[in-house]
């Protein structure tokens, strides 16, 4: 049997976080290693087969997995950006699986048809989506800005306007109701008026037209996000208004997936961006925030520095002690919050849907993927008996 869908978020962790030495050794740059694209080997319960970039990557069960053979023989990731066209593919039966969006999850799946098919699901997600700024920025070096950019979204109305009400606002980098949240750091909530007075103390004051003005420059800027998210859309449009209250013009920009990689984030060409990033649950984030970690094609592209937080970021990975990793980590949360170099927007809801034929699932508090290898279709139910390259 094949279990296809767009994405699939227990192989998330079926990674190679642990590689062959001999199939290592002969490369000084791992990226030119077969293993990084053309012949990818790793641990987990499913085989690399084939990976055609843009349509699909596919996997077979591994036999000899620690915790047993899975029970879906075959497992085949589709690349389909458009959430349009993949719910249709989801509605066609061309798919198993998918995340809806809100507005798919609240109004467009709740029929007798699609009820029949699928199940739906709900949990808070392992992301966020945030508010980036380049930190070298003129206009976003001070603190006090960042703060007063902070305390003009109504993060709120994101949550019910973006998410429909599937999410809460977000306050760091965690999951909320985990081990690692640290529901007690610095709070910048929707407060225009301490937005104009933050503004102001960083030497930003009204023009003639309202807009914020410092040494005869406006404040304007352009935020990047990615073409094709919907919600990402919405957010800027949101932000956009609530900027503009206290006198900021933001103007939006969309890219297509590659090029905004390419040719804006891995360059360094940006102003702010609205992204979100897929957390694990373990807390480790040192390539996002960790000032070794800002060169070129890495994840620290806001260029985000701070000595306490790389210490802590190393305490926290070098010691299994789970209270002396949760200190280190509640305080980076503090510092994050002061320092605001993300505006932390929202954590959504996961609404994954999935096909009825497909058993085993047991919803918990991670989620749905974490028994992954113990989902089956029953032989009477099965749609793929065979497997074409």
């Amino acid at each position: 049997m094949e279990y296809e869908k767009p994405f699939a978020p227990a192989l998330a962790s079926w990674g190679m976080s642990i590689l062959p030495k001999h199939l290592l050794e002969t490369y000084e740059d791992i990226s030119k290693s077969p293993l990084n694209k053309e012949h990818p080997i790793g641990t987990g319960p499913y085989k690399f087969v084939e990976w055609k970039p843009g349509e699909r990557v596919v996997f077979d069960a591994n036999p000899d997995y620690f915790e047993g053979r899975p029970y879906l023989q075959r497992v085949v990731t589709r690349v389909i950006p458009d959430q349009a066209t993949l719910f249709l593919e989801l509605k066609s039966g061309g798919i198993d699986s998918m995340n809806l969006t809100p507005l798919q999850y609240t109004r467009q799946t709740e029929t007798d048809e699609f009820r029949k098919s699928y199940n739906k699901f709900r949990y808070t997600a392992f992301n966020y989506t945030y508010l980036g700024f380049r930190l070298s920025h003129p206009f976003f070096k001070d603190k006090k800005v960042r703060q007063g950019i902070a305390c003009a979204i109504r993060k709120k109305e994101l949550v019910d306007g973006v998410l429909f009400g599937l999410g809460q606002e977000a306050i760091g980098p965690y999951k909320p109701g985990t081990w690692v949240y640290n529901p007690d750091v610095p709070k910048f909530p929707y407060d225009p008026e301490r937005a104009k007075r933050l503004l102001a103390e960083a030497g930003w004051k009204p023009g003639t037209d309202g807009t914020l003005e410092k040494g005869g420059q406006p404040f304007r800027f352009t935020v990047l996000t990615n073409a094709g998210n919907e919600s990402r859309s919405k957010t800027a449009a949101i932000l956009q208004q609530h900027l503009a209250a206290v006198g900021i013009r933001m103007e939006i920009r969309t890219v297509e997936w590659a090029a905004f990689i390419n040719e804006f984030i891995d360059k360094r060409k940006f102003d702010a961006v609205i992204l979100g990033w897929s957390i694990t649950p373990d807390p480790d984030q040192y390539d996002i925030w960790s000032s070794k970690k800002t060169g070129p094609k890495e994840l620290n592209f806001v260029g985000y520095s701070n000595p306490e937080v790389d210490r802590l970021l190393e305490e926290g990975r070098r010691t299994f002690d789970i209270e002396k990793r949760k200190k280190a980590y509640f305080r980076i949360q503090e510092i994050l919050a002061e320092e605001q170099p993300y505006v932390f927007l929202y954590v959504p809801d996961s609404l994954p849907a999935v096909h009825r034929r497909i058993h085993g699932i047991e919803p918990a508090p991670i989620g749905i993927a974490y028994n992954f290898i113990r989902w089956y279709v029953p032989k009477g139910q099965q749609k793929y008996t065979s497997f074409q390259k």
